[in-house]
């Protein structure tokens, strides 16, 4: 994770986090090898693992285990639920991903797939966003619930193919970060 998309803004909420801090946070102690079997996207520049950070925000105690260019995916210490932190207006915000570490990492990659088959040109936008909605939908009925929360907003930019499908956004990232 060597492309680093977000300001210095976060610098001041995040503390460092290693694999061993994660043996002590029972729900997360499956965190380590879900991260190793989620799919990468460089096109957007979404990687997981380390450098793994902590954060409270709103409360809550967040181990952030991932990023792309628009935030952070963390799960939350407490309850192994995984949110998308983000800056709007200057102020970080929290949207609810998933309500597992097991069912994030699923939706992930099912997500993954279909961007990479919309990317190949195999699917258009309108039939990989209504399959990709069913599936999400059995895989984590509570994180589609909201249209605001993360899977619904991804599964809209793909719909209107804001979710880039090859580099050009990626290098457009790097240029403003240079």
């Amino acid at each position: 994770m060597e492309f680093q998309p977000i300001s210095g803004v976060w610098t001041d909420l995040l503390q460092p986090c290693s694999l061993s801090d994660l043996q002590r946070l029972e729900p997360l102690s499956s965190l380590p090898t879900r991260m190793n079997l989620a799919e990468p996207y460089p096109y957007y520049g979404i990687a997981f693992g380390e450098p793994l950070h902590r954060c409270v925000l709103s409360s809550r105690d967040l181990v952030i285990f991932g990023r792309d260019l628009g935030g952070y995916y963390a799960a939350d210490a407490d309850n192994g639920a995984v949110c998308y932190l983000h800056m709007d207006d200057g102020e970080a915000q929290i949207l609810l991903a998933n309500t597992s570490l097991e069912a994030f990492f699923a939706c992930h990659n099912r997500f993954m797939e279909y961007v990479k088959l919309r990317a190949a040109r195999e699917m258009d936008a309108d039939e990989a966003s209504e399959i990709l909605d069913h599936l999400l939908r059995e895989l984590d009925p509570a994180a589609m619930k909201d249209e605001e929360s993360f899977w619904p907003m991804r599964i809209y930019e793909l719909s209107e193919d804001f979710f880039p499908l090859d580099a050009s956004r990626l290098a457009l990232h790097q240029r403003l970060y240079d």
